[in-house]
């Protein structure tokens, strides 16, 4: 052993009678080891979390297509921001508002740190597609005069 080596193990000797410090591979050794998912339970969760997401964008795009039309039927637009907002006062409480943050905090935690970003890109590519097929959705109702209908999508 040469005799750097020895003199830094020396001095990294505990003194008798002192506890004796952890060094890092003891740190290393005693770390919990964090055990995650893997397999089709990850990908059904995270299905699920998208499927969620891209449900609830959505359901909000096709009620804000037929707005339009809903105001029309109402008899005036001055009632178009009551029907907004009892919608969403409604929507929000029955807790749609919560379904991205909480859908990205369970992926957070499901899967490995180095993996979150790709399960988010896809959970957000569905809610992406949910937001694209929400107006075609909410323009047929409403050009066939059935804007009712959209209140029934999800």
């Amino acid at each position: 052993m040469s005799s750097k080596k020895l003199q830094a193990s020396e001095a990294r000797a505990p003194l008798e009678g002192t506890p004796q410090a952890m060094t890092a591979e003891d740190q290393d050794s005693n770390a919990l080891e964090i055990i995650y998912s893997t397999g089709w339970r990850v990908w059904f969760t995270v299905l699920g979390v998208a499927m969620a997401t891209a449900a609830t964008n959505m359901e909000v795009s096709v009620i804000g297509t037929s707005l339009v039309k809903i105001a029309e039927d109402l008899h005036g637009f001055e009632r178009q921001g009551w029907v907004v907002t009892a919608y969403l006062i409604t929507y929000t409480s029955v807790g749609a508002a919560g379904s991205m943050s909480c859908g990205v905090a369970m992926i957070y935690d499901l899967v490995p740190k180095r993996k979150v970003p790709t399960y988010n890109a896809l959970v957000t590519a569905f809610s992406a597609m949910g937001g694209l097929v929400g107006p075609i959705i909410g323009g047929a109702f409403s050009q066939a005069g059935q804007w009712r209908w959209s209140f029934l999508i999800k």
